[in-house]
């Protein structure tokens, strides 16, 4: 049944290569803040099935999962984007109705026959644990009922699992303490194998890398540009050069005169060599 839903029941559980085990049609709402999650708890609380019996006044008739997928997204300060890789994770909060004994809770009726499908849904959770810590075992129930279905990801799959066990303290409840606690210490010696689940958004990333394509031509054509002006004033100079070298040469040339041309021709030709040095690192850099 959907919580937020009460229309919605009998409600089936696919499975999907990327998006794992789900329920069909279940309620998926988008939230922002902490207090809308507990706003959608409270109202998934009062559809929630609870009867009274001899050994609790609220007894819960069913187990309640809560699933919270959360994504996150890298976000890219220079072009102010989000960036090409998503990690989501889903937060699965899971209260299970505990298990009762028929002599001791009264149950009648309805509450009779909720009492056995509680207890046959914790037996094959039982059945999971078992099976997961034999190593000799290589089959897991997990299709023996609906809450190891959607648990399968928590027991033993790619998770981090927490167990919080209630007991009472009275010894009338020793029996259903002993019990769980003895499932607590089976469900501790599973191993979960959790990783990262990332999956990149190819349309970002195309995106990302045709604007890297553009700023590298944009940086070429600058880089060529400069060349070219590099060249034309290499060009000029060498013509000044052999302007100034013709000069010195020539024979009327007062001594004065030509200690001042060499002065201007040699002060030219370092020009030209730093020139040609810059010149020749911007081509090593393209």
């Amino acid at each position: 049944m959907d919580l937020l839903d009460a229309n919605k029941s009998n409600l089936t559980i696919r499975e999907d290569p990327k998006l794992g085990i789900f329920v069909e049609n279940l309620t998926q709402l988008q939230v922002h803040e902490p207090q809308d999650v507990l706003q959608l708890i409270r109202e998934g609380v009062m559809n929630r099935a609870v009867s009274q019996t001899n050994m609790n006044k609220v007894s819960s008739r069913s187990h309640v999962i809560l699933c919270i997928t959360v994504e996150q997204k890298p976000y890219d300060h220079d072009t102010r984007k989000d960036k090409a890789s998503v990690k989501r994770g889903t937060l699965t909060i899971v209260d299970l109705a505990g298990s009762e004994r028929v002599s001791k809770s009264g149950s009648e009726g309805q509450r009779l026959e909720e009492a056995k499908k509680i207890n046959k849904s914790l037996s094959a959770l039982g059945n999971c644990v078992a099976a997961l810590i034999d190593e000799q075992l290589t089959h897991v129930p997990f299709r023996d009922s609906k809450l190891t279905r959607l648990l399968t990801d928590s027991l033993g799959g790619n998770s981090k699992t927490c167990l919080v066990a209630t007991i009472g303290p009275a010894v009338w409840n020793y029996d259903e303490s002993y019990s769980t606690l003895n499932f607590a210490t089976r469900a501790m010696a599973v191993k979960n194998h959790a990783v990262i689940n990332e999956v990149v958004d190819f349309k970002t990333l195309t995106g990302n890398l045709q604007r890297k394509i553009t700023l590298i031509e944009s940086e070429k054509f600058r880089l060529m540009a400069r060349n070219v002006d590099l060249e034309r004033e290499i060009a000029n100079l060498r013509t000044e050069v052999d302007d100034l070298k013709h000069y010195a040469l020539a024979p009327k040339v007062e001594s004065n005169q030509r200690a001042h041309v060499q002065n201007f021709n040699h002060f030219n030709f370092n020009r030209l060599q730093i020139l040609k040095r810059i010149y020749h690192l911007i081509r090593a850099a393209q």
